[in-house]
């Protein structure tokens, strides 16, 4: 991969009742405030996104694979948040049938302060 392929930033409002919805989905107390897991929705699914509909990297979703994903916090968003994320492509490597491509989201709140670093490992089959 020559350039690594850069997206628009995506704004998410951090609702409550999304913090709710997704709290009980993944069986975690709602009223703790937001699940670290939670990252997958301001962060990590955007990204996914922008990297599948990014006609230069050519990636056929029906043979995509998700491998890993990890994240690390400057500190966990609240309800009432306002947290933009950046993602980029920041690996694109071929490794025998299977091309590894690393997403990686920079996630900031309204102040600018960034909230966490989120990356994905997607795996697609030749």
């Amino acid at each position: 991969m020559a350039e690594p392929s850069a997206y628009p930033p995506v704004t998410t409002r951090i609702e409550a009742d999304d913090v709710r919805r997704f709290s009980e989905a993944v069986k975690a107390d709602p009223d703790a405030g937001v699940p670290p897991t939670f990252a997958a929705v301001y962060a990590i699914r955007h990204g996914i996104h922008q990297m599948l509909a990014d006609a230069s990297l050519a990636i056929d979703p029906a043979r995509l694979l998700h491998g890993e994903q990890d994240i690390v916090w400057d500190r966990h968003p609240r309800v009432g948040d306002t947290v933009t994320a950046r993602s980029r492509v920041i690996s694109d490597v071929q490794k025998g049938s299977l091309r590894f491509l690393t997403v990686e989201s920079v996630a900031i709140d309204q102040d600018g302060d960034r909230v966490c670093v989120a990356r994905a490992v997607m795996a697609v089959r030749s």
